[in-house]
């Protein structure tokens, strides 16, 4: 069995990500049955981590009415920014507030764009 990197497939309260959460984002109608989040395509960095999520989608016989399973990614990428899990944020939150502040400005900005049309 391969190591998963489970610290950072997490939602917001830190807890797993939700099977359904990942399957509607992707417009799945409930055909994802699971993911695995494999440690060998993670990162942990200094501002941000991330891993590969590779998806395992229900095949459904005659998919008259369903969408085409191959519409469907074999994996996405999903990267988590939570300041206080990031030891650099809780250093700077000592040695440089002003630095942590601009930081926290700059998810901001990133924040906005990917919910706007623009990163559509």
């Amino acid at each position: 069995t391969a190591a998963e990197a489970v610290d950072i497939a997490r939602c917001l309260s830190g807890g797993p990500l939700p099977l359904s959460w990942i399957d509607q984002a992707l417009g799945g109608d409930g055909r994802l049955v699971r993911f695995d989040a494999p440690d060998c395509y993670a990162f942990r960095g200094m501002m941000s981590e991330g891993c590969r999520l590779v998806l395992m989608w229900n095949r459904v016989a005659g998919s008259e009415g369903n969408k085409d399973e191959s519409l469907f990614p074999r994996s996405v990428f999903y990267k988590r920014v939570v300041m206080g899990d990031l030891e650099a944020s809780r250093r700077k939150a000592v040695t440089a507030p002003a630095k942590l502040e601009r930081d926290a400005l700059s998810y901001g900005v990133e924040a906005a764009f990917l919910s706007s049309v623009a990163s559509s």
